[in-house]
Parts: C-alpha cells; structure tokens; sequence
C-alpha cells in the first residue's frame, strides 16, 4: 500500500497540510469540495426509496448539492435554531429547491415497496417533503452537521414523519430513511 510504512497508514501530503492549517479553512474547502466533487449520492441514504439505481433516473447530485448549500448560507442565521420544515419552505421560496429526477417519466421508477402500486410518479406521491425534503434531510444530517457546519436537533427517525403514510406501500415503514428524526439545525 502507498503511504503505508511498515503496516501502519499515514497522512497524505494534502492531510498533513490541513491539519496545519485552521481547522475552518479545512473545513470550508472539504465542504465546497465535497459541494461539486462527492462520489455518492446522498439520495441512496433514503433506504425506503426503491429504483434509485435505474439508469436515467436521479438528475446530477451537484447541483442539488449546491442548492442546499445556498440555502444554508442564505438562510441560517447564526446562533438560532432553525427547523427543516422553515428550512424547506425558505428552499422553495428561493426557488433553490434540488430537482432530484431527470424527467417527470424517471418519477414512475421510483416507488416504495412495488414499482406498479407504489410508484413515486402518481399525484401525491412524490410531493415535496417526499423526496426534495429527504434529500435535503439527508444532505443536512449526513454531510453539514458531520462537518459540524450546523448543530442539529434530532430525535429517534421512525414515527417521526408522516408525509409519507398515505402512499402505498407505506405500510411497511415507520421511516423513509434515518434522517427522518432532524427536526432543526
């Protein structure tokens, strides 16, 4: 292995700069870093969610990305707790909201339990807290608040969201993903 003498692991030229740097210049260059270049789509977070995978489905992640990072900087003042539903409604307000599929088509793939009765592409399924305001969830909890750009406030994810109770399938879910418990950052 490279950078591996003698069976131990050890810092990257580019890890041994950023410790010696302050750590919020690190932190503010992994977070516009991980802004444009993350590999994984936090969308594959929202376990629930089945047909992710099919091709032609999920638009690009960077920009979705970057819209919820717009939003953070427009709209979390410091010091305040901001809950994600106030959060979500100032995301659609400013018009930064992340379009997840690529077409209105890519919608029929996503469904909960079966793609035929549970298909996300059916009125009322696919409503904003659904989808846009999980990812946004998922972006939030798993990435900002892991990079400690916001505290959060959670509680246990299942039961804690019903948005999605009335779609078919939803039977079988107290979640749609872990993230369901962030209640504010």
């Amino acid at each position: 292995m490279p950078n591996c003498p003698a069976g131990r692991l050890v810092l990257t030229a580019r890890g041994r700069k950023g410790l010696a740097e302050p750590a919020h210049e690190t932190i503010r260059h992994l977070w516009r870093r991980w802004l444009s270049h993350g590999v994984l789509d936090e969308f594959s977070r929202i376990e629930a969610v089945k047909g992710q995978r099919a091709a032609n489905v999920l638009s690009a992640a960077g920009p979705r990305r970057k819209a919820v990072g717009a939003t953070l900087a427009e709209c979390c003042p410091l010091g305040k707790w901001v809950t994600v539903d106030e959060l979500c409604k100032a995301m659609r307000t400013a018009e930064h909201a992340p379009y997840l599929v690529r077409s209105d088509r890519a919608l029929w793939r996503l469904c909960l339990e079966d793609a035929q009765y549970g298909s996300l592409g059916y009125d009322g399924h696919h409503d904003w807290p659904v989808l846009r305001g999980r990812y946004t969830l998922c972006v939030l909890f798993e990435y900002a608040a892991t990079l400690g750009l916001v505290d959060v406030q959670y509680i246990v994810p299942d039961g804690a969201r019903d948005d999605f109770c009335h779609m078919w399938g939803a039977d079988w879910h107290q979640r749609l993903s872990r993230c369901d418990g962030l209640l504010a950052v």
